[in-house]
């Protein structure tokens, strides 16, 4: 047999988990304030890339069941490990010369189903108070 007819057998034969993609729950385009007041859109696929980038380094915050409202709970049940992440968005954070902080969106991944949820959006500090988001 060449080797070339071997190659759809061993695709065969390889577990399904392989191939698999994550999934994504409550992604969706956004659209939120940099402290320079300017609004910047972030595409869902371009939120789905940072939480698979940054997941695995962030630092995890635990109880994720006691922080997120009952309407937050609903996308982002508590994981296994009942922990949350703060990831960073680039794009709302460029303007640094007007600082304040924010620009992060808050990620739950549940490890069994290879599923991450967003569950909150935080736009930057705009002026002293909390940017907004639509």
């Amino acid at each position: 047999m060449r080797p070339a007819a071997l190659l759809p057998l061993a695709l065969t034969l390889l577990p399904p988990l392989v191939f698999a993609t994550p999934t994504f729950r409550g992604f969706a385009d956004w659209t939120c304030q940099r402290s320079d007041e300017k609004y910047v859109t972030v595409s869902a696929a371009q939120l789905q890339d940072l939480a698979v980038q940054q997941w695995a380094t962030a630092d995890h915050t635990p109880q994720a069941s006691w922080f997120f409202n009952w309407k937050e709970k609903e996308i982002c049940p508590s994981n296994s490990d009942d922990t949350y992440a703060w990831l960073d968005v680039p794009q709302w954070q460029e303007d640094s010369q007007h600082g304040g902080g924010g620009g992060k969106m808050a990620v739950v991944y549940y490890k069994e189903t290879d599923t991450y949820a967003l569950c909150i959006v935080l736009a930057a500090v705009v002026g002293g108070y909390a940017g907004q988001c639509k």
